[in-house]
């Protein structure tokens, strides 16, 4: 019987360490190019949750500075505590309401917005897959592809996060 190999991870140039938190964030994966596989190593000192996701919509919204309001071209697969991503939103901002194409979030933006913004699925203790520290999980990626992630425990937890093949 032959003797059975494990592929090797080969890292691709694609890279980012972050805090998870106790309120959920996501970042877009850092492809660099042709990678397909995400390493996502957990250095503690809690256990996070991570779950692999696609935009669930992008739109462009206008705001002002320091407003928690967003008017929308398009409020359609937007739902509460979808994750804001885009210049201008602080980490962790959650969609709060939805009134038409009037979108309430859960912190003000830092700078007037006239832009397209990215809203993601939010990780959950029951939706995402918990990486404890000091072990990694190996994910396969396509291209647009986001990474949502929390805390699993009132403790940060860092993450860092590689692409490859």
């Amino acid at each position: 019987m032959p003797a059975l190999t494990r592929p090797l991870f080969t890292p691709a140039g694609g890279y980012a360490e972050v805090v998870a938190q106790q309120f959920a964030q996501a970042l877009k994966i850092p492809l660099a190019g042709g990678e397909s596989i995400v390493l996502i190593t957990c250095l503690g000192p809690a256990p996070a949750v991570v779950a692999l996701c696609v935009p669930a919509a992008t739109t462009r919204v206008t705001a002002t500075a320091g407003s928690n309001r967003l008017a929308v071209e398009s409020a359609t697969h937007i739902t509460v505590s979808q994750i804001v991503l885009g210049p201008g939103v602080p980490p962790g901002t959650q969609v709060t309401s939805i009134s038409g194409t009037t979108i309430n979030l859960s912190q003000p933006v830092t700078a007037p917005l006239g832009t397209a913004l990215v809203f993601i699925p939010t990780v959950t203790n029951s939706t995402g897959v918990a990486v404890a520290p000091g072990t990694f999980l190996p994910l396969g990626v396509g291209s647009n592809t986001y990474i949502s992630f929390i805390s699993h425990s009132g403790q940060p937890s860092i993450l860092n996060i590689a692409t490859g093949s």
